[in-house]
């Protein structure tokens, strides 16, 4: 069977290989968007990571910003609310999943945090669930694209 898919270019898929969490190094970037000015942090550990491929489940959780000082300062308890919801949302893919906290965009009215994951496992219903909790105190959109070479994440090499 393994030569029927190697004629026909049907390979396994490759596993992971070490370290499967390259470590943390961010850094923050001011980006034009058309929306205005935005704030960018990314963790460029993952520049060159050699497993892209099998991490190649890109999660966007689009987070509605509702406390907002003057000159799109964040509030403190938003950003603390914000950072309780990166890790929940961290810890809801993770019971399925091995995750890749890859950074945020901070932009006008929202903050975008970027995961990568292995093969979706969640459920639907487990989705809506998470989804509806977090709606009752702000908007959220929940996206997963298979995007293998991370193309979603300009700012990773």
């Amino acid at each position: 069977m393994d030569f029927i898919k190697q004629v026909f270019g049907l390979k396994k898929p490759q596993p992971a290989v070490e370290p499967i969490f390259p470590g943390e190094h961010f850094t923050s970037y001011e980006l034009q968007l058309p929306q205005g000015l935005s704030l960018a942090t990314v963790n460029h550990a993952y520049d060159h990571y050699a497993n892209k491929a099998v991490y190649s489940w890109h999660v966007l959780v689009e987070l509605e910003i509702l406390d907002r000082q003057e000159g799109h300062v964040l509030t403190e308890t938003e950003q603390l609310q914000l950072n309780d919801l990166r890790t929940a949302a961290a810890t809801f893919l993770g019971e399925t999943q091995t995750v890749h906290y890859v950074g945020n965009v901070l932009r006008e009215g929202f903050m975008d945090l970027l995961y990568y994951i292995d093969t979706p496992l969640m459920s639907q219903p487990a989705v809506d669930a998470f989804c509806n909790g977090v709606m009752k105190e702000r908007g959220i959109n929940f996206t997963i694209e298979n995007d293998p070479e991370w193309n979603c994440v300009g700012l990773i090499k």
